[in-house]
């Protein structure tokens, strides 16, 4: 009985490997419109930038999986000076598309961060190293371009110590696909 599970098992991912019309990876780049919620200080927006590596799965029932790797900047405004954290992101989203080439974006994001700076002097050691995020987003895949708006919030406490603080950003990002493996 358990060989037969294995074997269904094996025949349904294959299946599903080979009914899949696309997988594609490609590059992106874009926009941080990034704050902490914190109750400590007030803070306001501060723009930072990402790049990175994409890659996606979809499959034939309007549903794709995206992954992606990239160096993000994050943090805030506080008073006058800027708090910029910088990551290595991993974000892995649903993607539930509509008409072919817009997609409603949902998943989790782990982060790790590289480096912390408040007008360039190193404060690192005042943050934790993890990140972890909910994911919410809109997407437009044309061809071989990838635009995409994404709602980042994070779910721990990037604060080492006292207080908490909790990254949000919004994501703007172009990006370009390297292969198309669809046959539109």
């Amino acid at each position: 009985m358990n060989k037969k599970i294995q074997l269904l098992s094996i025949a349904v991912l294959l299946a599903l490997t080979t009914q899949a019309q696309l997988f594609k990876y490609g590059a992106e780049a874009g926009l941080n419109l990034a704050e902490v919620k914190t109750d400590n200080f007030d803070g306001s927006s501060l723009m930072g930038f990402q790049t990175g590596i994409m890659a996606e799965l979809k499959l034939p029932v309007l549903l794709g999986v995206q992954g992606e790797l990239k160096f993000s900047q994050k943090g805030a405004k506080i008073s006058s000076e800027d708090l910029v954290l910088s990551y290595i992101d991993v974000p892995v989203v649903a993607k539930f598309y509509i008409l072919k080439v817009f997609s409603l974006q949902v998943g989790p994001q782990y982060s790790y961060m590289l480096n912390a700076k408040m007008d360039g002097t190193d404060v690192k050691d005042s943050f934790g190293s993890h990140d972890f995020s909910a994911v919410v987003g809109l997407g437009v895949d044309i061809f071989k371009l990838h635009y995409s708006m994404r709602y980042y919030h994070g779910l721990m406490d990037v604060a080492d110590g006292g207080g908490s603080m909790e990254n949000q950003y919004i994501q703007f990002s172009i990006g370009y696909w390297f292969s198309k493996g669809d046959k539109e």
